[in-house]
């Protein structure tokens, strides 16, 4: 699976489409300006999975979005 670039809105949005994935994948960071120093970052994970996938597929979906957060978290306090 490969992340490539599918929008970007400068300042505001920067979203990424898995390619190669089995089902759409769509990884987003979100920013909106608070202050002159402040940013809120938030991330999201958009997939389509089936119905009867979910109960086995949700809990790792729940990890990657967890760890594509604290992936932000990390590059923010550098």
């Amino acid at each position: 699976m490969v992340l490539s670039i599918s929008e970007k809105v400068p300042g505001k949005r920067v979203a990424f489409t898995a390619n190669g994935a089995p089902v759409p994948i769509v990884m987003s960071i979100n920013l909106e300006n608070i202050d002159n120093e402040k940013t809120l970052v938030t991330t999201c994970i958009d997939v389509e999975i089936p119905a009867m996938l979910k109960p086995l597929v949700g809990p790792k979906l729940q990890e990657a979005a967890e760890k594509f957060g604290d992936m932000i978290g990390n590059i923010a306090k550098y």
